[in-house]
């Protein structure tokens, strides 16, 4: 009973729209058609007003009464000025420009870089649907990729394979805006500015943290290892190419033994 009583609120809800979706339609053809007749009875001074040249490069999109008439040009346009609401769109190339953005690499430099990105609008109609403010949010998701893709890079990538980051900025734009009735096509990286080289790969930085030392002091390179161990040795010989090495715990790489030989030879 319940789903009945659900199905027919949900049919007269129905009935009401196309009741008013028809009522509207009478109303908006019989204002289309006084219209027609007006513009006869003031020709030809309704010439003036009535007709839009449009440009080659240039399309107009045409709302009569809140609804979408269509997208018109290039060339001569009529249109009714009291019930139209048009817009011109540019369909030439366009370009904007992302300022340098400064990003940490994947080694873990620090670069100072930007963008051009050239842009045409390929969808007249699906741009004036979907987005608000074009140039605004294609700007905003430049940036935004911008970063994304130089930050999966190094120092050194990002300054020879700016072809390929540039080509792969592109495609990650277009996967988007393409919806927005827009077509990236073509992003110009700037120059690299590198205001941190990237650090050294130290090899013996898996070691250390495996067994708690740290690979960046300035005091040199130190290894907390227990006696004995084994895996250790398996570990050092594998960096330092030294085969058959023996217990690596036996080698204090502390600095004790050498201070143990210090204070016995001040004790003699």
């Amino acid at each position: 009973m319940v789903g009945i009583a659900w199905t027919k609120k949900g049919n007269e809800r129905k009935k009401k729209k196309f009741a008013n979706l028809s009522v509207m339609g009478c109303l908006a053809t019989a204002a289309t058609w006084l219209s027609y007749f007006c513009i006869c009875l003031t020709f030809p001074v309704t010439l003036w007003f009535c007709f839009k040249k449009v440009a080659q490069w240039e399309r107009l999109i045409v709302f009569r009464l809140g609804r979408l008439r269509g997208v018109l040009g290039p060339g001569m346009v009529f249109i009714i000025p009291w019930l139209d609401n048009h817009t011109q769109v540019d369909m030439r190339t366009k370009a904007f420009s992302v300022p340098p953005q400064q990003l940490i690499t994947a080694d873990n430099g620090i670069i100072e870089m930007g963008c051009e990105v050239k842009y045409r609008i390929s969808d007249v109609q699906r741009l004036t649907t979907s987005v608000t403010s074009p140039e605004h949010g294609l700007r905003s998701f430049g940036k935004t990729v911008l970063l994304n893709v130089l930050t999966k890079n190094t120092v050194r990538e990002t300054e020879r394979d700016r072809p390929i980051i540039a080509a792969q900025i592109q495609k990650e734009l277009n996967l988007r805006v393409l919806e927005w009735g827009i077509e990236i096509g073509e992003v110009a990286l700037s120059t690299v500015n590198i205001l941190k080289e990237a650090e050294p790969n130290n090899p013996l930085k898996p070691i250390m943290n495996c067994f708690g030392g740290n690979g960046n002091g300035g005091g040199g390179t130190q290894v907390f290892a227990p006696p004995g161990s084994s895996a250790t040795a398996a570990a050092a010989s594998s960096v330092f190419n030294i085969p058959g090495l023996g217990n690596f715990g036996d080698f204090n790489l502390l600095g004790g033994n050498s201070s143990k030989k210090k204070s016995e030879a001040i004790g003699e």
